[in-house]
């Protein structure tokens, strides 16, 4: 993304969200979505993009509102990449997950404001952690 783009989603970001928080906190999470962007490749874009592609309509839908949405586009692949994590052979039977295979927001009901909550799964060996809500960055 060029510079000028950057500043408008900026822009365009801080004045939507000035009314519900705090501006520092605004331009901090903007910073931090714009600086994690910066270090996703294709092959993680194309391993996570699929919720969201399926929840903003498929095929040209998807890549015309992907093409006007870039901002929310990226919070939203935070969101589904970023907002768990697994932790691997928790359990000594089972097989490994996919992280790419949950839809995370099926677990949100599980999700603690200030400590992480663990997900088990039978079947499988390793768990889910999702990040408390006080450490998110964007939730749809």
């Amino acid at each position: 993304m060029k510079a000028k783009e950057l500043l408008i989603i900026a822009m365009l970001f801080i004045s939507t969200f000035m009314k519900s928080q705090t501006i520092d906190n605004v331009v901090d999470n903007h910073l931090i979505l714009v600086n994690y962007w910066n270090t996703v490749g294709p092959t993680k874009e194309a391993k996570f993009s699929k919720y969201i592609e399926s929840n903003h309509g498929m095929n040209q839908n998807f890549t015309t509102w992907k093409k006007e949405n870039k901002f929310l586009y990226i919070k939203e692949f935070w969101y589904y990449a970023e907002s768990f994590y697994i932790k691997r052979n928790v359990n000594t039977e089972g097989i490994t997950m996919d992280e790419s295979q949950i839809d995370i927001s099926r677990f949100e009901m599980n999700r603690k404001q200030t400590e992480e909550s663990v997900i088990n799964i039978s079947g499988f060996k390793d768990v889910i952690v999702l990040l408390p809500l006080n450490k998110l960055i964007y939730k749809p």
